[in-house]
């Protein structure tokens, strides 16, 4: 299934159920847009976007089309905190490329330490910040600043 949308029907279905129980989470009923996919990813310079990280790909519409536009060279690291959400997204994506992290984006850094890079070109963020306390907000931006100060290894 390289690089093929992800299933409409069991995708909406997941979102759905995910969002009704837990609704913070996910920050919106509906998976995104395509035309908020392409103005979220107009500004990425594919030449040269070697390590890129997603952060709460849901059910992974925007991952699907980070994939098709990513070089054959590049990582993508998408970071998510439901386990649910996580195992659909092993399964729904067949590509090389991609590596699905059960995780927090608040640990950006350490995720990509562990994987061998030092810092990402692209970090492209699908979670709800305005409905996180302060403090968490404020250390997932510090972490993620950091991570793109730094770089690919």
């Amino acid at each position: 299934m390289l690089n093929e949308p992800v299933p409409r029907n069991g995708a909406r279905l997941l979102f759905a159920r995910t969002f009704l129980k837990n609704p913070v989470m996910l920050g919106s009923v509906i998976p995104s847009s395509r035309f908020l996919i392409k103005g979220v990813l107009q500004p990425i310079d594919w030449a040269h976007a070697g390590i890129l990280v997603e952060y709460g790909p849901g059910v992974g519409t925007i991952t699907g089309e980070i994939l098709k536009r990513m070089r054959p060279d590049a990582k993508l690291i998408v970071v998510e905190m439901n386990t649910e959400l996580v195992r659909f997204l092993r399964e729904a994506f067949d590509d090389p490329r991609l590596v699905v992290v059960d995780g927090s984006a608040a640990n950006v850094r350490g995720i990509l330490a562990e994987h061998g890079y030092a810092g990402a070109d692209y970090i492209i963020s699908g979670i709800p910040l305005g409905s996180m306390p302060a403090p968490v907000r404020e250390h997932i931006v510090r972490e993620t600043k950091e991570a793109l100060a730094r770089g690919p290894a």
